[in-house]
């Protein structure tokens, strides 16, 4: 994990099997300045598309934390785009949508250095395979953040997730 945002940006995706591939960053669309979040609370309004191989092993996940907050979040991915949220207020996913989830990532032990925090799932382990064709292929899901505590975002400061994940 760890790869610089810089890297990521300029280097075309690729995935090569048995090597992690760093998907993201992700980063909420559509969270207004300042909110106060609370518990369950969906922070954006609509999920983001993240290119991820189209079957691995979701290994580890980072979530960067620029606002200094050190609250809970879910990092929700899905097959399919859901329906359009209301930024802080509660997250509503229909039952075809919640039938869509691929898998959630839940962050919640923090370390704290005075001006951000960062948070990291580790051992996740959770195998998929997405449709049929090379493991290798680039498919795009659709990620969304779940507020689990009581964060208040500051803009520019906004919540980042890369996921590494070991291809097939």
């Amino acid at each position: 994990m760890g790869v610089p945002v810089e890297v990521l940006s300029t280097h075309p995706p690729i995935a090569v099997r048995g090597q992690i591939y760093v998907a993201g960053p992700i980063i909420p669309i559509g969270i207004t300045g300042g909110a106060a979040y609370a518990n369950l609370d969906a922070m954006g309004t609509r999920a983001t598309p993240v290119l991820i191989p189209r079957a691995g092993t979701i290994q580890s996940a980072r979530l960067f934390d620029p606002s200094d907050q050190g609250q809970p979040v879910t990092l929700w991915l899905l097959t399919e785009p859901i329906a359009t949220q209301t930024d802080n207020g509660a997250l509503t996913l229909s039952d075809d949508e919640l039938n869509t989830d691929i898998y959630n990532i839940y962050f919640s032990g923090f370390d704290d250095a005075a001006n951000g925090q960062v948070a990291f799932a580790t051992s996740i382990g959770y195998s998929y395979r997405l449709g049929s064709g090379p493991a290798t292929d680039l498919i795009t899901v659709y990620a969304f953040m779940q507020a689990r505590g009581t964060p208040t975002i500051t803009l520019p400061a906004l919540p980042t997730v890369t996921i590494g994940i070991l291809v097939e």
